[in-house]
């Protein structure tokens, strides 16, 4: 054998050993961080994040499973005239409008009637199952909460009625269900759960601003609308769909790379574990935090993790303000010179999850602004639009 030739299978022997001892270092280095997790009580794969069975009387699932297709062929014949482009809340829907949305709710009559009784539920568990493989999953899960989101635009046509033949305290109650619908929803796993959840709790909270800027609402009404509101915490959610996707990811990465190795593994569940570790703190607290440098399958999903916290910061602000909204409105006062600090509410929830300094309120012409500076920390002054500031102001100011 040549000398040349040697030397090569020699280099040749070394790589390959070399690349086998990388190899068995990053696969010991990822079941241990896999142990770790599993011995911290947390899932390491899909079939962890089934849930224990419940009664069926307790499951809004059951109820909400009965009018998935109704619900999609009601949203159909009504949306034209409920969500118009010109759609005001001051004025409301017109006779025709009227009409046609009365005939919609008469042709599908158990939508209303399943969607109150789903909200009345203490549980939600879908019927998924949790031997798909990740991809086939991920694709069950969509359908499911795709209709979520069609459940919560039923409601918002038939509140925007509901206003405009003078019931507005009962359009409150439409959406106050959709907050208790949006409650339950959060058992759901997952990123892509909790991205189409919080445009759920958008609509529900939107219609909300709307009748509290143009409509009087009943002392009940609004200490339902504090009440309900209190029990949600965007930012408190976020940890658990974080330890979903984990698992989700896991299994992933089972899928594509079996049980060996690649080279983003242990920085997947580096970046997953330091995003859980900062747990629903708010943005003027996280964005301090260095992460570590994404790669290969990590650098995939960073964008995805970027939009959860960012919807969870906003829809935590969105919440705070509405509630000092529903706070000076039932007060009663038109003061330019609210002090926030005297409507009673507690003082975390005065506080810009943005900045850390109070949310501001201003007092417009045609009703009140109570906004969040947002991601860039600038006050512009309650601009709405576009999302420069985020929170709630009169309706014609914010489309």
């Amino acid at each position: 054998m040549k000398p040349n030739t040697k030397i090569l299978l020699c280099l040749a022997a070394i790589t390959l050993f070399s690349i086998i001892f990388l190899g068995w270092i990053l696969f010991t280095q990822r079941m241990s961080a896999i142990r770790s997790i599993r011995n911290a009580g947390d899932p390491v794969s899909l079939l962890d994040l089934k849930p224990k069975p419940v009664s069926p009387e307790k499951n809004a699932a059951i109820y909400l499973s009965r009018i998935v297709d109704d619900a999609g062929k009601l949203y159909q014949k009504i949306h034209p005239y409920a969500h118009t482009d010109d759609f005001s809340w001051r004025t409301g829907l017109n006779e025709t409008q009227i009409k046609k949305i009365e005939e919609g709710f008469a042709a599908y009559p158990r939508v209303n009637e399943m969607l109150e009784m789903a909200s009345q539920c203490t549980e939600l568990v879908r019927p998924f199952d949790y031997t798909l493989t990740s991809t086939k999953f991920s694709e069950s899960l969509q359908q499911q909460v795709q209709a979520s989101r069609e459940f919560a635009r039923v409601g918002d046509c038939y509140a925007r009625y509901l206003a405009s033949i003078g019931r507005s305290d009962e359009a409150a109650k439409i959406y106050l269900r959709q907050l208790r619908l949006t409650q339950l929803q959060e058992r759901d796993p997952l990123i892509l759960s909790l991205l189409v959840n919080n445009a759920c709790l958008a609509i529900a909270e939107h219609g909300l601003n709307g009748l509290l800027q143009t409509s009087t609402l009943t002392e009940e009404t609004h200490q339902a609308i504090e009440a309900e509101l209190q029990k949600h915490k965007p930012l408190d959610g976020l940890v658990g769909v974080l330890k979903t996707e984990r698992a989700f990811g896991i299994d992933s990465l089972r899928g594509i790379y079996g049980n060996f190795m690649f080279l983003g593994s242990t920085n997947y569940l580096e970046i997953l574990k330091q995003q859980i570790q900062m747990g629903g703190k708010p943005h003027f607290e996280t964005s301090k935090i260095e992460p570590p440098i994404a790669v290969g399958f990590a650098d995939l999903i960073q964008p995805a993790l970027n939009a959860s916290r960012e919807t969870a910061n906003r829809s935590e602000a969105n919440t705070r303000c509405l509630r000092i909204l529903n706070a000076v409105v039932a007060s009663g006062t038109r003061s330019e010179t609210v002090d926030i600090g005297s409507l009673g509410l507690p003082r975390e929830i005065l506080m810009d999850p943005y900045s850390g300094n109070p949310l501001l309120l201003k007092l417009l012409p045609n009703g009140w602004t109570v906004y969040s500076v947002g991601k860039d920390g600038i006050d512009n002054g309650g601009q709405l639009k576009r999302l420069q500031d985020i929170g709630f102001g009169p309706p014609e100011e914010m489309e």
